[in-house]
């Protein structure tokens, strides 16, 4: 009984995935260090996915695209590994012909390597390292 409660609620959950990661984006404020910190978290341990896990790429491009400077100190402290963990989900779930993750690219690169140096070299290493 407790294992359908609980698939209940995931089910009810994920219907609602949409507002859930707007919700968690679109109210920063004065929280964008800790948004970026939980983002990271997530975005350095996940996998592309449809749906939900797509929507929160999409989120959290925004996010970096918007609030750079946020992000990249929360990069400077953290392992290579992690870092390029991170970048790859950033860029996961397309194809090199895709023209839109180029673009994506693009945008991405040249605010974080406008920032910093270092931070955009490790962006441009992972990206062309998965879309050669």
């Amino acid at each position: 009984m407790l294992v359908l409660r609980l698939i209940f609620i995931v089910l009810l959950l994920y219907s609602v995935y949409e507002k859930h990661i707007s919700f968690l984006f679109d109210s920063v404020g004065s929280r964008e260090k800790q948004l970026c910190s939980k983002a990271f978290n997530i975005a350095s341990q996940g996998k592309w996915d449809a749906d939900a896990v797509g929507y929160f790429q999409n989120k959290l491009s925004e996010l970096i695209k918007n609030k750079p400077n946020s992000l990249i100190e929360l990069l400077s402290s953290k392992s290579l590994e992690a870092i390029n963990n991170f970048w790859f989900f950033i860029f996961d779930g397309s194809s090199s012909n895709d023209i839109q993750i180029k673009e994506l690219f693009n945008n991405i690169y040249l605010k974080i390597n406008s920032i910093d140096k270092k931070q955009g070299s490790l962006l441009y290493k992972k990206f062309n390292e998965m879309y050669k």
